[in-house]
């Protein structure tokens, strides 16, 4: 087979199917009963799209508290995961959309340790780092608060991309607030932080 070919077969199997297509925009929508009528039809309820989004993971990203129910008890698995390791959870906290939250919690709900309230341990300094609670994000970046300094001594190397300025022992790291990429992280904990 040409490469042409093959780059559309491989597209095809990509793509998700109609009826999973139309049950994902049901859910975004809030359309409980569609989001019925193409379950009932058979439809796999953590069916997704190219980019691994579910109907659970657009329903609870939109607040639908209805349609998030109807999934879960249609089997959709509560913590499955996007192409970018996103919950269902995940997109509901940066939504702000907290009954989902509460909702999807309260069945045991823990998300991928990437969300406002997930203590994180950041990397530093050769292999060390400082660990502390994601307060928000912004443009892809998360914001810090450092509660804890984790194995640096004065004078280790700098990683600028994960603690901008000086050593921290240097600086007064403790309870400063950072602007961090997720490319730092060495260690996430889900729902450490979160209380509900």
């Amino acid at each position: 087979m040409s490469l042409t070919v093959l780059a559309f077969v491989a597209a095809l199997a990509l793509a998700p199917a109609p009826a999973a297509e139309a049950l994902l925009a049901a859910a975004r929508d809030g359309r409980a009963q569609r989001v019925s009528e193409i379950l009932r039809k058979g439809t796999d309820p953590d069916a997704s799209d190219a980019g691994g989004q579910t109907a659970l993971m657009e329903a609870s990203g939109a607040g639908h508290e209805g349609v998030v129910l109807l999934l879960l008890e249609a089997g959709a698995k509560i913590d499955a995961r996007d192409r970018l390791g996103l919950t269902p959870l995940d997109r509901a906290l940066r939504s702000e959309k907290p009954g989902v939250v509460r909702l999807l919690l309260d069945r045991g709900a823990v998300g991928s340790g990437k969300s406002p309230g997930d203590l994180v341990c950041v990397k530093r300094w050769l292999s060390q780092g400082y660990c502390g609670p994601i307060e928000k994000l912004q443009s892809g970046r998360y914001w810090i608060r450092v509660d804890r300094l984790d194995g640096c001594e004065k004078g280790c190397a700098a990683d600028p991309a994960c603690f901008p300025g000086d050593s921290p022992l240097d600086t007064g790291a403790l309870g400063r607030r950072l602007l961090i990429p997720a490319s730092c992280f060495t260690q996430t904990y889900p729902g450490s932080g979160r209380q509900h």
